[in-house]
């Protein structure tokens, strides 16, 4: 072997080696690469997952809201009815409850017992 073959075949080998650490390095970057894909990829789900809950905990709330209001009008509407019921079996156990004064009462009444 000459030497300008020696020193030939010692940087093919040199590259060749340097491939091979270049392979590995890019393996490694590679990795690291795919993990802050995967870590991007998670993030971005956890958030849109976090919006959509946090968009329906906002639903649920207001339906919440409006249902403690309908339930407050439907305590008062009972209440009315129930004072009327009252009012109305009261006049009918009265000793002096005749049946035109009983007729007159009722037709004074909501229809119902609604008072709206």
């Amino acid at each position: 072997m000459t030497g300008w073959t020696a020193v030939l075949i010692a940087v093919v080998g040199g590259l060749g080696g340097l491939g091979g650490i270049a392979a590995l390095a890019q393996a490694v970057i590679g990795r690291k690469k795919i993990r802050a894909e995967a870590a991007e990829l998670i993030t971005g789900s956890a958030v849109t997952l976090m919006n959509e809950l946090q968009e329906e905990a906002r639903g649920a709330r207001t339906e919440a809201r409006d249902l403690r209001a309908e339930i407050g009008q439907v305590r008062t509407e009972a209440r009315a009815i129930a004072d009327e019921l009252h009012r109305l079996r009261m006049a009918i156990m009265s000793p002096a409850a005749t049946l035109d004064g009983l007729r007159a009462l009722v037709g004074q009444s909501p229809p119902n017992g609604r008072t709206h």
